[in-house]
């Protein structure tokens, strides 16, 4: 069953680099969904990535756990998932 929003962590765990956490969604004890809103090369995009708390170094980014989406996909990305849950909740 899919979580609600938690919002953004707070503390310097909410800092993703480059981007501003717009919501945050626990998976576990120790590792979570971040959405944000980053810029690479002076394009904005969202990024939705897993973090995880890794041994004295607190919460990071998961390799390989994540993507991307340009702004110009971002309504149709929207509109895919929301089209899934759709589908996913049908009686």
């Amino acid at each position: 069953m899919p979580q609600r929003p938690t919002g953004p962590t707070q503390g310097p765990a909410a800092v993703e680099p480059g981007g501003e956490v717009i919501a945050t969604f626990r998976r576990s004890e120790t590792e979570e969904l971040r959405v944000s809103i980053a810029e690479y090369l002076g394009s904005p995009y969202i990024a939705l990535r897993v973090w995880a708390v890794t041994a004295g170094l607190g919460w990071r980014p998961v390799s390989r756990k994540g993507l991307s989406v340009r702004l110009g996909e971002a309504e149709g990305v929207a509109a895919a998932l929301l089209d899934a849950l759709g589908i996913l909740n049908r009686p």
